[in-house]
């Protein structure tokens, strides 16, 4: 903090950092939050006479599981009939519970044949600020209830398959998707009972791997930020003379248990990574052959409607995440705290820039953004300037205040 104009660029980089890290971990609690379950992509499709019949062999199983064939049909008009407004959506067409595939404020269950839910911008162009819920829209020659909104997408209407007993959706209406609702560490038993219930052959997407691929992220860029904070303690902890040794080491150890209740790590394994026997070298290669196709699928393949509701923000919440990463490269430079006053004005300053990107991002509860840059601020000031009074033992002399050379 030699002058203004570097005082002032490092406020700015600080202020972007917050900003980008906030965005970026809302959004990595939300694809925690909502990524349970799995998306299958069927290589044939099936009828709907057929799906019809597994959803019937399911609901007789002792244990039935939750799942929604689901198809996304080529764009289509839609229109408010009262009005005479039309404008072009992508049509979903469910066999199950609408909430396995896309949320909003309202959803259509199994055999809602009259109902239909929209995206907000879709509403707004057939009604305006009108309250959409119970209004009538047209749609492929079907007369539909508008149920509730959907968030998360655009130009898309969901409904449930007409004449699930037969009739002409029977016979021309194939699904290629299947919604599995599961918790997260019961993927592999529930994907076996389906595989068996149905068997269907298709590929697999894992929606949770969009979270857990954020949160790896997420976790290296706060590794960086403790080791820039650990390591020059470390480093001055193996200097000579023992009163130093132990002042530094105290200071090593108490910024790391900082840093661990700042953040809360979460060491756990996924319980699919997990073999029967660890000298089981098989497993190893059918579980790399497996994550490289599910990431091939996750990030490569054509997305529908519903598999962008995740690949959008996940694509956002790295985006945000590279810019955190870069701000706080850049500002190293520029957030050197050598006095203990600059000590106390960074400690304030860094509080209430996070009160304010807090209430800008809408994560209030995490301790990540109240605090990290206050760890940051108090390791820079003990480890990068070298500034602990040394601590003398019985018989010894204090030198005063040692600089790091």
């Amino acid at each position: 903090m030699k002058n203004g104009k570097k005082c002032g660029f490092g406020i700015l980089l600080l202020v972007l950092l917050l900003f980008c890290l906030g965005k970026s971990l809302t959004l990595q609690t939300w694809l925690s939050a909502h990524g349970e379950g799995t998306l299958w992509e069927l290589e044939e499709g099936i009828a709907l006479w057929n799906a019809v019949e597994i959803k019937k062999a399911n609901a007789d199983q002792e244990e039935p599981m939750n799942f929604t064939f689901w198809e996304q049909q080529e764009g289509g008009l839609i229109e408010n009939p009262e009005f005479a407004r039309m404008t072009p959506v992508h049509g979903i067409v469910l066999l199950g519970d609408s909430r396995l595939v896309l949320e909003g404020s309202g959803f259509l269950e199994e055999g809602d044949v009259d109902g239909c839910l929209l995206d907000e911008d879709t509403a707004a162009v057939l009604f305006g600020n009108q309250n959409v819920v119970g209004q009538t829209v047209r749609y492929e020659g079907r007369e539909l209830m508008v149920r509730g909104l959907l968030e998360g997408v655009t130009e898309t209407i969901v409904m449930e398959a007409e004449n699930h007993e037969g009739g002409a959706d029977g016979e021309n209406l194939s699904f290629h998707h299947i919604s599995l609702s599961h918790e997260a560490d019961q993927k592999r038993e529930m994907v076996s009972r389906f595989c068996n219930l149905t068997g269907i052959s298709g590929t697999a997407l894992p929606l949770a791997e969009y979270g857990r691929i954020s949160a790896a992220a997420g976790g290296l860029f706060l590794l960086w930020v403790a080791l820039s904070v650990l390591t020059p303690l470390f480093r001055m902890a193996r200097r000579e003379g023992l009163a130093k040794r132990a002042a530094y080491l105290a200071a090593f150890l108490g910024m790391m248990g900082l840093f661990f209740w700042i953040v809360e790590p979460d060491f756990s394994i996924p319980p699919e990574w997990i073999p029967s026997r660890w000298s089981d070298f098989d497993f190893w290669k059918l579980l790399w052959e497996e994550q490289t196709q599910t990431f091939q699928n996750l990030f490569f393949g054509e997305p529908s409607q519903p598999v962008w509701l995740f690949r959008k923000p996940f694509l956002q919440c790295m985006g945000y995440m590279a810019g955190a990463a870069a701000c706080f490269g850049i500002g190293r430079r520029f957030w050197q705290v050598e006095t203990e006053r600059e000590l106390f004005v960074g400690a304030l300053l860094s509080l209430a820039l996070s009160f304010g990107v807090l209430i800008e991002t809408e994560n209030i509860g995490g301790r990540i953004l109240w605090l990290l840059p206050l760890f940051y601020v108090i390791g820079n000031f003990l480890g990068n300037s070298g500034r602990i009074k040394n601590v003398s033992l019985p018989g010894q002399k204090e030198t005063g205040i040692e600089h790091m050379e």
